[in-house]
C-alpha cells in the first residue's frame, strides 16, 4: 500500500512545500489510512506548525490525545489558553502529560524547535520540551515565574521572550544559556534593575527590554550594558527606555529604539549606530545637533512628539539629522511658523503623521498656517512616501484685495526660500505688505470678521483643494490618510468636495488611500477612484453622505489591484449586501467591510 502511494495524488499533496503549514489538511490525511499516516510521518516529521486556542477545558481535553499521538510531527507549537483558575491548571497538566508521552512513546520523539504559551505557562510543561531541539521559547504575561523555573536545561535556546511582571527573576538562569542571541524581557523592576542587568548574557545580538517603576516619582536606574559587546540592537516598547547621563550602552549597537534621550553622552560613543528611534521625544535641539555632529554614520532617525512645545524646542536640530519618520501624536498646542519652516527643510523625510485626535477624542492639533502656506511646506518635502493628516486645524485664508494678492504670493515664496517667518511677521506687522505666517494670522482674523460666513467657507474649501493639489504633486507618495480637517473658527469639518477631489485625483501613484470623516459625497469618491488605478487599499469610513451608488461598475472594474475596501458607518449600510455583492462579482478577491458595526 505504501508503494502504491508513490503514484497516488495524495502523495503529491504530502510533498507540497506548504503542507507543513496547513495542520488542518494534515489532520484530515492522518484519518485516511495507516499507510498514509506512515507516509506523513516520514515526510512531515518535525516540520508541522500548530496553533491551538482554547476557551474552555473541553477544547484542551480533545486536543491533548492528538498531541500525544502525533506530537512527533510538530516543529512549532503555539498555545493560546484563555482559561482561568482550576481550568488553566488542569489544561497545563494535560498538555505536560501529552508532551511527556509524545516524547517517550515514539521512536521519533519530539522535535519541537519553537514553543509559545500565552497568556500563561507553568514550569511543568517546560521540563518535557526536547532540550536538544528547542531554539525559540516565548512565555506569556501570566506565567508562574520563580527562581526554580526549569529554564537551565534548555541550553540550545537561541531566542527567548519573557512577558510578565516577575520575569526578571529568571535572569540568573538566562545567564547560563550560552547560545542565546535574542532576548526580550518586558518588565524589569526599576529598583533592582542595576543588580539584574549584569546577568544578561554577553553574547546577545538583540535585546528588547522595559524598565518598570513602582512610582512615577521614582528615579530611573542607570543602564549599565557595556558588557554586551556583541549587541547590535536594543529596543523597548510598552515601558520604553529613557536614556540619561551616566548610562553606558554597547559600542557595537547598530539599531537603538527608546522613548527619549535626555543627554547626548550615552549616544556619542555609539560609532556604529545607524538607526535611532525615539517614540516620545523631549530631546532638545542642542542634543540633536550634538548627536548629528558626533554620529555622522547615522542613516535613519525616527522621532515622535506628544507635545508641540517639545517639537518646537527640537525643530532647529531636525535638518542636521537624516530624519526619515516624524510623528505628532494627539498634540496639544500650536505648530508654530518656525516649526513649520524647519519641517519644510526635511526633503528626505519619508513618513509624516499628524494626529490631533478624531471623533469624540478630537483635540485638533493646530497649525499656524493657512492652507496655502501649509501646501507650500508640503511641496518642499518631495521625498514623502507616507502622509497622515488626522484631526488638525488650519488658519482660514485671508480675504485679499487685488493690490494685496502680489504681497501674499511673495509671502509664500519667502517661506520656500527659508527666510525667518517669525522675523518677517515682527518687521511687517502693520499694513498689507507685512510678510510671514504670524502676519497672516492677524490679517486672517480681520478678514474673517469683515467677510461673510459663506465667503469664508468658500475660501476654506478652496484652500483645502490647494492642500490636496500639493499632496498630489508629491512624486513618491504612495500612502495617504486624511481624517477630520478643520478651519479655525468653523465648528464643522472641511469636506473634501468635488474641487478638492479633482486635485487629489491626479495622485495616480497612490496605492493606499484613507479618507475617513471627510464629508465625502458619491461624486467626489467617483472622481478620485476613477483616476487612481493602482489602489490596493481604499478606506472611506464615517462619511454618511456616501450611498449605494458610489463606485459604479464602470469605475470599480478599473480598480483591478484593489484588495481591501472599507465603507463602515456610511450611508451604504442601508444597501450593504447588494453593494458588497456587486463589487465582489467584479473582483472576487476583494475584501469589503460595509456593515454598520464593521
Amino acid at each position: 500500500m505504501v508503494e502504491a502511494l508513490e503514484t497516488d495524488p495524495l502523495q503529491l499533496i504530502i510533498r507540497h512545500p506548504s503542507i507543513n503549514k496547513q495542520p488542518g489538511q494534515i489532520c484530515r490525511l492522518l484519518c485516511v489510512s495507516k499507510a498514509l499516516r506512515a507516509a506523513i510521518a516520514a515526510r512531515c516529521n518535525g516540520q508541522m506548525v500548530v496553533k491551538f486556542a482554547a476557551y474552555d477545558i473541553q477544547h484542551v481535553q480533545h486536543f491533548t490525545p492528538w498531541l500525544e499521538k502525533h506530537g512527533h510531527l510538530l516543529k512549532s507549537l503555539n498555545l493560546n489558553l484563555n482559561l482561568t483558575g482550576k481550568e488553566w491548571l488542569e489544561a497545563e497538566s494535560l498538555i505536560a502529560s501529552a508532551l511527556q508521552r509524545a516524547k517517550g512513546g515514539s521512536s521519533l520523539g519530539l522535535q519541537l524547535t519553537t514553543y509559545r504559551s500565552y497568556p500563561a505557562c507553568a514550569g511543568s510543561v517546560l521540563q518535557y520540551l526536547p532540550t536538544y531541539y528547542m531554539r525559540h521559547l516565548e512565555l506569556g504575561p501570566r506565567a508562574e515565574y520563580s527562581s526554580t523555573f526549569p529554564l537551565e536545561g534548555l541550553t540550545r535556546l537561541q531566542s527567548l521572550v519573557l512577558h510578565g511582571d516577575s520575569a526578571d527573576v529568571l535572569l540568573p538562569a538566562v545567564a547560563a544559556l550560552t547560545q542565546l542571541t535574542q532576548l526580550a524581557i518586558h518588565d524589569i523592576t526599576a529598583p533592582t534593575a542595576a543588580s539584574k542587568l549584569k546577568w544578561l548574557p554577553p553574547q546577545l545580538l538583540s535585546l528588547h527590554m522595559s524598565l518598570s517603576r513602582i512610582r512615577k516619582c521614582e528615579a530611573l536606574p542607570l543602564l549599565q550594558l557595556g558588557h554586551l559587546t556583541r549587541l547590535t540592537e536594543l529596543s523597548s516598547s510598552s515601558k520604553p527606555l529613557v536614556l540619561q547621563e551616566g548610562d553606558v550602552l554597547p559600542a557595537s549597537l547598530v539599531v537603538l529604539r527608546v522613548r527619549d534621550c535626555w543627554a547626548s553622552t550615552p549616544l556619542l560613543p555609539l560609532t556604529k549606530l545607524e538607526v535611532l528611534d525615539m517614540s516620545l521625544s523631549t530631546t532638545p535641539a542642542e542634543v540633536l545637533l550634538a548627536v548629528a555632529a558626533g554620529l555622522p554614520q547615522l542613516r535613519e532617525v525616527s522621532l515622535c512628539y506628544g507635545e508641540m512645545a517639545d517639537a518646537a524646542a527640537a525643530a532647529a536640530g531636525w535638518s542636521a539629522l537624516p530624519i526619515r519618520s516624524l510623528d505628532f501624536r494627539a498634540v496639544e498646542g500650536c505648530v508654530s511658523a518656525a516649526t513649520l519652516q524647519q519641517l519644510g527643510k526635511l526633503q528626505d523625510l519619508v513618513r509624516l503623521d499628524v494626529y490631533g485626535g478624531t471623533g469624540c477624542c478630537r483635540y485638533a492639533g493646530k497649525f499656524e498656517a493657512t492652507p496655502q502656506q501649509f501646501a507650500a511646506v508640503l511641496g518642499q518635502m518631495t521625498g514623502l512616501q507616507e502622509l497622515g493628516l488626522r484631526g488638525f486645524e488650519l488658519l482660514p485664508e485671508p480675504e485679499l484685495t487685488a493690490a494685496a494678492d502680489h504681497g501674499f504670493e511673495f509671502e509664500i515664496q519667502s517661506g520656500l526660500n527659508g527666510l525667518s517667518l517669525e522675523a518677517q511677521a515682527a518687521d511687517g506687522s502693520s499694513g498689507a505688505g507685512g510678510n510671514g505666517l504670524n502676519g497672516t494670522c492677524s490679517r486672517s482674523s480681520s478678514s474673517a470678521s469683515e467677510g461673510s460666513s459663506s465667503s469664508s467657507g468658500a475660501r476654506a474649501r478652496q484652500g483645502l483643494a490647494t492642500v490636496m493639489q500639493a499632496i498630489a504633486n508629491l512624486p513618491q507618495l504612495n500612502s495617504l490618510t486624511c481624517c477630520a480637517i478643520y478651519s479655525k473658527g468653523c465648528d464643522s469639518l472641511l469636506p473634501i468636495d468635488d474641487e478638492a477631489a479633482e486635485q487629489l485625483a491626479s495622485a495616480t501613484q497612490l496605492t493606499s488611500l484613507v479618507l475617513c470623516d471627510c464629508g465625502l459625497q458619491d461624486s467626489a469618491v467617483n472622481t478620485i477612484a476613477g483616476s487612481l488605478k493602482r489602489l490596493r487599499k481604499l478606506k472611506l469610513d464615517c462619511n454618511p453622505g456616501l450611498t449605494g451608488e458610489v463606485l459604479p461598475a464602470s469605475i470599480a472594474k478599473e480598480l483591478s489591484q484593489l484588495s481591501e475596501l472599507c465603507v463602515l458607518r456610511t450611508g451604504i449600510r442601508k444597501h450593504a449586501e447588494g453593494f458588497k455583492a456587486r463589487l465582489v462579482s467584479l473582483h472576487p478577491g476583494l475584501t469589503v467591510k460595509s456593515s454598520a458595526r464593521g
